[in-house]
């Protein structure tokens, strides 16, 4: 299978400022991309969060045939 997966992190507001809330961040996503991914193999996307909530950025993963 062949696909892409993109994600972006805007850095700066208050729940993003060090590398540990992106590490957080991180982890949170390839949490949620595994579990979306073990019920469909469809393409998934969500919403990156800092610690607070707030939306900071976004992924996508795009499966391809």
């Amino acid at each position: 299978m062949r696909g892409k997966f993109t994600m972006t992190i805007v850095l700066g507001n208050e729940g993003m400022q060090t590398p540990q809330a992106v590490a957080e961040a991180l982890q949170a996503v390839a949490k949620t991309l595994a579990e979306a991914y073990a019920s469909s193999h469809d393409d998934l996307g969500a919403v990156v969060r800092d610690v607070n909530g707030n939306a900071v950025g976004g992924w996508t993963y795009e499966v391809r045939p």
